[in-house]
């Protein structure tokens, strides 16, 4: 008498309502089609059993290839300047301070003729640049 083991956990009546799982979503994944035989037969079965099962059954989980989509990931956008978007002028100590031509648009907003107080040991350029460089590298 040979003996083979623990009897099968999903039997022949069972590989049929399986086989009928597949057949009606052939994309369903493995944890998709457990829960759904579990609903259908009330028997709680391991995926590795519904391939063990499914293989002796002569069926074979291929995905399609009109049912996968493969999306490509959107590159994250990118901030900041590469050395192709600024040149470094001889005016600028990093090639993140602002050119001459972008200081003439903003000078007015930083400086202050005639205003109150000391006047400034440090030029507003030189702390704008600082702080566009802070902004354009992240002080890396």
């Amino acid at each position: 008498m040979v003996k083979i083991g623990r009897p099968a956990k999903i039997q022949a009546d069972d590989a049929t309502q399986l086989v009928a799982i597949v057949e009606s979503d052939r994309t369903a994944t493995l944890s998709e089609v457990r829960h759904e035989f579990k609903r259908r037969t009330g028997i709680d079965v391991h995926e590795q059993t519904i391939v063990k099962t499914l293989r002796k059954l002569g069926i074979q989980r291929v995905p399609s290839e009109q049912a996968v989509c493969v999306e490509r990931k959107l590159n994250a956008r990118r901030y900041g300047y590469t050395k192709a978007h600024r040149r470094q002028e001889p005016e600028q100590d990093y090639s993140s301070c602002l050119t001459a031509a972008e200081w003439a648009l903003v000078r007015d907003l930083f400086e202050n003729p005639g205003g109150r107080g000391l006047p400034p040991t440090i030029s507003r350029r030189k702390l704008v640049d600082a702080c566009c460089y802070v902004v354009r590298t992240g002080c890396s």
